[in-house]
């Protein structure tokens, strides 16, 4: 099951600074009302499937925790500062609360699968189509469950080959591709 949530700004006033007004399209905010229905809506789909065992994700736009390990310090701060989830942490701890396997995320245009918080794996998947000349990727994700019947989450990463412009398969560290 995936339930997916906007958690963009609704004002520029809920942006942080130092940068208010240019942080307004680069952040989100975990709105407490947005994700009370967020919870309340995954509860009532996990209670309609109480016969079955339920694979639980969470889609949203910003990711919680980003790493930005592929960028420099500087570049990793100002992140942090002025491209982040506001409220992160409380999103985070829903998560675990609903038993999410994974949230699925965007905005970074870097791909990426880290635990966020020490507490839930967060999938990113980078960007296969913006116009300029980062590589492009793509993720195929597979939900299965393992041999005593917890959710196993396997992604795998694809890169475009710019010679053929096709894409083909780009392992990532052994860390970044199978969880259960």
């Amino acid at each position: 099951m995936i339930v997916a949530a906007d958690f963009c700004l609704r004002e520029t006033k809920d942006a942080s600074w130092p940068l208010r007004t240019l942080n307004r399209l680069a952040q989100g905010k975990v709105h407490e009302d947005l994700l009370k229905e967020l919870r309340k809506k995954t509860e009532q789909a996990q209670a309609q499937e109480k016969n079955s065992t339920l694979v639980t994700i969470w889609a949203i736009h910003f990711p919680p925790y980003f790493p930005y390990t592929r960028a420099g310090r500087v570049t990793r701060l100002l992140a942090k500062l002025c491209k982040n989830l506001i409220g992160e942490r409380s999103l985070i701890d829903a998560a675990r609360a609903e038993n999410v396997s994974a949230i699925l995320a965007g905005h970074t245009h870097e791909k990426d699968d880290y635990e966020a918080g020490n507490k839930c794996r967060v999938l990113c998947a980078g960007t296969a189509t913006q116009d300029d000349i980062a590589d492009k990727h793509c993720q195929i994700i597979e939900i299965t469950r393992n041999s005593i019947g917890q959710p196993k989450v396997v992604v795998q990463n694809f890169k475009q080959e710019t010679v053929k412009s096709t894409f083909a398969f780009w392992p990532l560290p052994l860390r970044n591709r199978l969880w259960s």
